[in-house]
């Protein structure tokens, strides 16, 4: 009798983290396609970061600016990077689960 218990806990936890799965890779799909609203995305934040540095007496502006999407336990980070001129800009997403499982990223010139 216990073992049946156990086997069905287990089997509803692996069927719920099946969906979770499953939610996430369309979440993160729509973000990729510009669809409507993510169906578990909680909240989205732009952000935009510029510094300044100093080369051979010439200032070069250095920038990053993005979307970060948070939804059940995952945060899906889209950005642009420029250096020197912001029409000269790179491309990229990150994907973590949980705040410490990085499942995917790619950055593209």
């Amino acid at each position: 009798m216990n073992k049946k218990i156990v086997k069905v806990i287990g089997n509803i936890i692996l069927i719920i983290f099946m969906l979770w799965i499953i939610l996430v890779i369309v979440d993160c799909y729509r973000i990729n396609n510009y669809e409507s609203k993510p169906l578990i995305t909680i909240a989205t934040k732009e952000y935009e970061n510029v510094r300044q540095i100093e080369d051979n007496g010439n200032m070069i502006e250095i920038g990053e600016e993005g979307i970060i999407y948070t939804g059940l336990g995952y945060v899906k980070k889209c950005y642009r990077k420029w250096q020197g001129t912001r029409e000269l800009k790179h491309w990229g997403y990150s994907l973590v689960l949980f705040g410490f499982i990085t499942i995917g990223g790619m950055e593209e010139n």
